[in-house]
């Protein structure tokens, strides 16, 4: 899921999260082979602010001893490409970005965009400062500030 939607055959079919490690309460945000799963009260958090620029594809959690319904494989649909070239520190591979040791946002190429994915890098997820709120109650959910960010922490 690279910011673009799946076919509706796809999209259709309720997707099987095999949850290895039991937990009292799962977090609203996680992360898994098939992407970020969410729970219902991500999804609605981010409608009640105006976000609607993703798809939420049904997800069963095969947890020890339960199934949950309530949880979405999450994806950002949309990819704006707005890395300040001047100003970003990144190494490329065969012409495409590898790695962000510092990211700078040419802010005028997001052209108001709440949330969405980084064309230059698509697993990044940007969002934008006036709908972190939507974010504060959830769990699971780590936001930083984009000018500057790494991705050292991935590897």
């Amino acid at each position: 899921m690279q910011g673009v939607k799946l076919p509706p055959d796809e999209a259709a079919t309720v997707k099987r999260v095999v949850v290895e490690t039991p937990m009292d309460e799962y977090p609203d945000h996680f992360m898994t082979l098939h992407g970020p799963v969410v729970s219902r009260r991500f999804i609605e958090a981010l409608s009640r602010n105006g976000i609607d620029n993703f798809d939420g594809y049904h997800a069963r959690l095969i947890c020890p001893n339960i199934e949950i319904e309530s949880y979405f494989v999450w994806n950002v649909v949309g990819r704006i490409a707005c890395i300040d070239h001047g100003r970003a520190e990144y190494t490329t591979y065969k012409e495409k970005i590898a790695r962000i040791q510092s990211l700078a946002i040419d802010e005028s190429r997001t052209h108001g965009a709440k949330l969405f994915r980084l064309d230059e890098a698509p697993a990044v997820l940007l969002v934008a400062h006036d709908v972190r709120k939507a974010f504060a109650s959830l769990t699971g959910v780590v936001l930083t500030e984009a000018e500057g960010w790494s991705d050292d922490h991935w590897f």
